[in-house]
């Protein structure tokens, strides 16, 4: 039978829609779905091909019982005697002069660089066109956020946990071995997920009519991230339909 992939960004929203199928198919149809957290979806590939990395490529910390988002925050406030965070000072009190929340204004930085370059790429950053920021950014701050970047890998690997930018690039280091298991792949969200997400996406399902069906709404979207389904190797074409009504909120809201 045909295998099918659902995609989510979160557990809850996973577990809402298992539920639903459940109740609409039949068991044999069930036993070729698969429902997923995105990041979940990549700990299962890299359990393929490096199963010894596992333990370090976790939201939550073995040790800590941290979240990322909560290292991000001591990182970032330079906790636990560890200053690498230090080299954004000038550009943190510049966006406080301006009236942003700097770190909430870094973090969607260090999101949106890494949702479409790799390491080997970040030096393109000093140079391209950002877009969507209310704050041009000049090339010497550019490159105290890249040096940002390389510190808060690190106290990632230090403490044993991993955001999804981190286990994305991760998981397409083994780009050449992933070989396509999905006959389609449905993506809810879609507009939060980066160009590097959406190539995995790609890499994982198998070519053909109807491969890809992704769903998202740019209006909600809440995570800064460069998304291009070109980059992504996804030719949609004449493939796009765009909903204009809304059934869920009015304008106003």
């Amino acid at each position: 039978g045909k295998q099918v992939l659902v995609v989510t960004l979160n557990q809850s929203l996973a577990l809402l829609i298992e539920n639903v199928l459940k109740a609409l198919v039949s068991e044999e149809e069930f036993e070729h779905l698969q429902i997923l957290p995105f990041y979940d979806l990549c700990r299962n590939l890299l359990r393929q091909f490096d199963p010894a990395a596992d333990k370090s490529y976790r939201q939550i910390s073995d040790n800590l019982e941290e979240h990322s988002d909560e290292v991000f925050r001591e990182f970032y406030r330079c906790e636990t005697y560890n200053y690498d965070a230090r080299c954004m000072l000038d550009i943190h009190k510049t966006l406080l002069q301006r009236g942003f929340d700097a770190e909430a204004y870094i973090k969607e930085e260090f999101n949106w660089i890494r949702s479409f370059l790799t390491a080997n790429d970040y030096d393109q950053y000093l140079t391209i066109d950002r877009k969507g920021r209310k704050l041009p950014l000049l090339e010497s701050q550019r490159q105290q956020i890249l040096e940002g970047i390389d510190g808060w890998i690190k106290k990632m690997r230090s403490v044993g946990v991993a955001d999804t930018p981190m286990i994305t690039q991760r998981v397409l280091e083994f780009e050449r071995q992933i070989k396509p298991e999905f006959d389609y792949t449905l993506v809810d969200e879609v507009q939060d997920l980066g160009t590097l997400e959406l190539k995995l996406m790609r890499a994982i399902t198998k070519v053909g009519e109807n491969d890809l069906f992704l769903v998202g709404d740019v209006a909600q979207s809440v995570l800064a991230k460069n998304l291009s389904l070109k980059s992504a190797g996804i030719n949609y074409s004449e493939r796009q339909l765009k909903l204009k009504l809304n059934y869920r909120n009015t304008k106003q809201i």
